[in-house]
């Protein structure tokens, strides 16, 4: 089996404020970048218009709204059977 070398963690341990000061420059730097991306570089680009507008499928919704009552008179007649007592 292989000797697992800690030299590198002995450093670190050895080092902690500078490897604390690196790890939060790489965090800031990280973030900084992100920001930029997301917020700044978002914010000049212009939004695409589409052409098209949407349009109403009042066949879809007519079906739509049929499955949806009769959903309902089955919930409302299953509401109102009474079951016999098992016990």
């Amino acid at each position: 089996m292989p000797k697992i070398s800690l030299d590198k963690f002995k450093w670190a341990a050895e080092h902690a404020f500078w490897v604390f000061l690196i790890l939060v420059f790489l965090a800031l730097l990280l973030g900084g970048y992100m920001f930029y991306k997301y917020y700044i570089l978002a914010k000049r680009v212009e939004p695409e218009i589409k052409e098209a507008s949407l349009q109403f499928k009042e066949d879809l919704y007519q079906t739509i709204l049929s499955e949806w009552q009769e959903r309902e008179i089955r919930f409302r007649e299953a509401e109102t059977k009474e079951y016999p007592d098992p016990f």
